[in-house]
């Protein structure tokens, strides 16, 4: 059964086509990055960095799911404060559970989901009437 938009043609065709540009311009102009997404930061400096610190702090150190103990000792933070994505980085603690050596791959999460909601929101654009 083939999916069709609001205006009557069917999804698959245009969809592989948005989702196929924001690959290639992701390739484009992010090539390196896709390749080795441990070995660059986006920002090293403000903001940015904190963003990298809170993901991995809260990743690998922190006991519960919304406290972000990193900042505000004794007391820690809210996780929503830190900008620390607790969907994700919960995710990503419950995997370093499992193997945790991985705790090192904590800026190359970050820059893939960064990176990986390009396709994402193309497919949103797309759908959008």
């Amino acid at each position: 059964m083939a999916f069709v938009h609001k205006s009557g043609r069917p999804l698959r065709c245009g969809l592989l086509v948005a989702v196929g540009l924001s690959l290639a311009g992701l390739w484009v102009h992010y090539g390196a990055v896709l390749k080795a997404p441990g070995d660059h930061l986006f920002s090293d400096h403000g903001d940015g960095l904190k963003n990298y610190f809170g993901f991995a702090w809260h990743a690998r150190y922190d006991t519960t799911a919304s406290v972000f103990a990193g900042m505000n000792h004794p007391y820690g933070e809210h996780i929503g404060y830190p900008d620390a994505q607790p969907i994700f980085t919960n995710t990503w603690r419950v995997l370093l559970d499992v193997m945790p050596e991985w705790h090192v791959d904590s800026v190359a999460v970050v820059n893939l989901l960064m990176l990986l909601s390009i396709p994402l929101c193309a497919v949103f654009l797309y759908l959008t009437p």
